[in-house]
């Protein structure tokens, strides 16, 4: 008999302790934090990086939407719309050793300082300085020849990444480096659309001695794209701290010698026969074609 009690006090016991560990487990489980959820931003970037950009670009505007002010959604909306437009970024940081780059790109584009000049002497510095600029177009394509072009119909996409990273106040440095590097993707499209078209060899002749001078686009051409360098610039002086003092100089004459071209490009019209010649030999031979007319269309 007590025996029989003892066993049954115990499996009692035995029943409830059960009960007690299993009451403790469902408390603490229910107390235990909730596993963390992926951000927004993180799931955006794995979008972008997935190739899957539209889902992330529609992701970002939506949390853009909410927090305009957040400079972090920016910058993942501006590389998703890079990346639709064909940009990889990762290939970008591969290709380009930005400091060595942005040395040369300082002497290719160093320019003569502007200067009161009589008419005749504008002429021949307007000349000199036409040839110049072109001659530093065609170097910027060479130095960031790893640097990809943009198709025609992805330029939009480009373009709104860049007006992206350019609404942020105080960019960051590495930030900066992209948003330069995005400038030069569409600086190179620019000139290639613009200015590029490379004659035949055999039609370099005649299209010296036949040809026309298009002075309006390529006052245009020189405004937009020295705007761009300007741009390029000064990301680069954010992005190199170190090499700013040189950067920012060369921004400087490069605005002052567009500002010289535009206000002498009037007496580039009325060049005389050799001077136009030599220029339009220039135009050739940097491969920038369309800025010339020939019987009323460009080669």
């Amino acid at each position: 008999m007590d025996l029989h009690r003892n066993k049954k006090s115990s499996g009692w016991l035995v029943d409830l302790t059960l009960v007690l560990i299993a009451g403790v487990v469902l408390v603490l489980s229910a107390c235990a934090p909730a596993p963390k959820q992926e951000s927004d931003l993180t799931r955006a970037y794995r979008l972008i990086d997935a190739q899957r950009s539209d889902e992330a670009i529609a992701l970002l505007e939506k949390i853009t939407d909410d927090e305009p002010k957040n400079d972090q959604y920016r910058i993942a909306l501006a590389s998703a719309y890079a990346n639709k437009a064909g940009v990889k970024v990762q290939k970008i940081w591969s290709l380009v050793k930005i400091s060595k780059n942005a040395k040369q790109l300082t002497e290719a584009l160093g320019a003569a300082e502007p200067g009161e000049k009589e008419p005749s002497e504008k002429v021949d510095d307007a000349l000199d300085q036409v040839a110049d600029t072109l001659a530093r177009f065609a170097l910027i394509m060479k130095i960031y020849v790893a640097i990809p072009n943009v198709e025609l119909s992805n330029r939009p996409y480009l373009a709104h990444a860049v007006t992206l990273l350019a609404s942020i106040e105080n960019i960051p440095q590495g930030d900066a480096m992209f948003r330069a590097l995005l400038r030069i993707i569409e600086f190179k499209s620019d000139l290639a659309v613009q200015l590029i078209a490379t004659p035949k060899k055999t039609q370099r002749a005649q299209q010296v001695e036949g040809c026309a001078v298009d002075f309006e686009r390529m006052s245009s051409a020189i405004a937009t794209q020295s705007a761009q360098l300007g741009a390029i610039l000064e990301d680069l002086s954010i992005a190199l701290p170190d090499q700013a003092e040189q950067l920012n100089e060369v921004r400087t004459k490069i605005a002052q010698t567009a500002a010289e071209l535009t206000k002498n490009m009037t007496s580039l019209i009325v060049m005389e026969k050799s001077a136009s010649v030599a220029l339009k030999q220039s135009i050739i031979d940097n491969n920038f074609g369309k800025l010339l007319r020939c019987g009323g269309s460009r080669p």
